[in-house]
């Protein structure tokens, strides 16, 4: 894909992930948010590099940094609420349900962990381990979480990131 496609690409999906209508859910707009996010990963990092490595090289980027830290020391009361209930989960590797030494928590608010986060909470939702209908569930709060904390974080980067290099 050309620079401009992705692009074209990502705002379709970020334009998804904040739709307002009554039938669109946390969990659809999480996952619309993701495909956005993944798009411009593949675009920054490249095509060809495993979403495993996407994520290692997106949690040392320092201006996701920098931005989660500006969210972190803001009022932006609803991204501080969302990372203290995130900090009370342990986030479970669904692959292992019965292994408690592959749960992650965020123990500490630094990007990287958050993302970390983010991510397994991702792929329990996207590989059919979260259930995404039970609104009064866990699976479903984290799904929310993970929206809510995701969202302001990286359309303050696609903002910033398109008065740059439109």
């Amino acid at each position: 894909m050309e620079r401009q496609d992705y692009i074209r690409f990502i705002e379709t999906w970020m334009y998804r992930a904040t739709r307002q209508e009554e039938m669109v859910d946390e969990a659809d707009k999480f996952i619309s948010l993701w495909i956005a996010f993944n798009a411009w990963l593949k675009m920054t990092y490249g095509e060809d590099v495993q979403d495993k490595t996407l994520i290692d090289k997106v949690s040392k980027n320092k201006e996701l940094q920098i931005i989660f830290e500006e969210l972190l020391k803001s009022n932006h009361q609803e991204f501080l609420e969302n990372i203290s209930e995130l900090e009370t989960f342990s986030i479970i590797d669904m692959r292992y349900p019965n292994d408690a030494d592959k749960a992650i928590k965020m123990e500490n608010r630094d990007f990287e962990n958050f993302i970390k986060v983010v991510y397994r909470i991702r792929c329990n939702l996207f590989h059919g381990r979260k259930d995404a209908t039970d609104k009064e569930g866990i699976d479903y709060r984290l799904i929310c979480l993970a929206y809510n904390s995701l969202l302001p974080l990286f359309y303050q980067y696609f903002i910033k990131y398109f008065q740059r290099n439109r």
